[in-house]
């Protein structure tokens, strides 16, 4: 099954014991074959992507592609999860439309997977799934925060040439080559670290249309602040 709107969001709402819980939202497109293009538009002309996943007021994924881990392939499922924090029995998931350049978009669904999650607390940085930047430009940041108490981050390039303003990674200007660039982030509250890898290349060489989810090469377990 699949269920989508005509450009309004999709809300969920379900009564859970208390708890962390780990969401997996799955999403295909089931009435092709061959490959889609997010970025095309139905005859009312809105597209299938980007959204926004969201639980408990957090966004767990910005500007979420469901096409880009499949290789946007027809009836090719893929799964993305966000993390959630029960206090008072009421979980609520939702998907949230966007607009840009391309036009405004329509949520797509075909499943919830929605597991308790035993996990130690931890941070991911959220590059929207780009592991890749072209020289010269940017590319906004985020911080998912998974069970820890954190409300505000630093973030840090600790190698490559590329800068960080708040959250905002800048390339630099120009690379003879590929530039691998190592980005951090740190919770101020518990000192949780997690971390990203980056390529920076040549404007030339590089897509935004075609992109592979990203994922974090470094992350810490929580522990108790140290105290100096």
């Amino acid at each position: 099954t699949s269920l989508y709107t005509w450009g309004d969001d999709i809300v969920y709402r379900f009564h859970v014991p208390n708890g962390n819980y780990k969401i997996g939202v799955m999403s295909a497109m089931p009435m092709c074959s061959g490959t889609f293009d997010t970025t095309s538009t139905f005859d009312n002309g809105l597209i299938r992507a980007p959204i926004n996943l969201v639980a408990q007021n957090q966004i767990g994924a910005h500007n979420y592609d469901f096409g880009i881990p499949s290789g946007h392939k027809c009836r090719t499922p893929s799964i993305q999860y966000i993390p959630a924090v029960v206090s008072d029995t009421n979980l609520i998931v939702s998907l949230r439309v966007l607009t840009n350049s391309y036009g405004h978009s329509i949520p797509i669904v075909n499943g919830l997977v929605i597991t308790p999650d035993a996990s130690a607390p931890h941070l991911a940085i959220d590059t929207q799934q780009q592991t890749t930047v072209a020289a010269g430009s940017s590319l906004q940041l985020y911080t998912v925060n998974w069970y820890a108490k954190d409300v505000s981050y630093q973030f840090q390039v600790t190698k490559g040439s590329g800068t960080i303003n708040g959250s905002l990674f800048t390339a630099p200007a120009s690379v003879s080559a590929t530039q691998i660039n190592n980005i951090f982030a740190t919770g101020y509250t518990t000192g949780l670290r997690t971390g990203v890898a980056l390529s920076v290349v040549a404007p030339d060489s590089w897509s935004n249309t075609i992109k592979a989810a990203s994922s974090s090469f470094y992350s810490e377990p929580a522990e108790l602040p140290k105290t100096r």
